[in-house]
């Protein structure tokens, strides 16, 4: 992912975003409408959520967040197989 510009977006501040991102997220499968990425991913605290990203139009090279929320049991699953963790 290259550069990001992010407002408030969908319940989920910049701060969440930041944190998601420099914690290694991991891309999901999920039925997309609106977006085009699903990463699920730790925030500093350790709070895993959910954050669905498009293309930026201003720059092809930009992802934006389109929305976000804590994320599900499933999604956490996920994530935990994608780092191979345990449980």
């Amino acid at each position: 992912m290259e550069t990001w510009r992010t407002a408030s977006a969908g319940g989920i501040n910049e701060r969440v975003v930041d944190e998601v991102l420099s914690e290694l997220p991991v891309e999901i499968t999920m039925k997309l409408v609106s977006a085009e990425i699903a990463i699920v991913g730790p925030d500093r605290g350790g709070k895993m959520w959910t954050l669905l990203l498009d293309w930026s139009f201003k720059r092809g090279d930009w992802l934006r967040p389109i929305t976000g929320w804590p994320a599900e049991p499933e999604e956490i699953r996920e994530w935990k197989r994608a780092r191979g963790i345990q449980g």
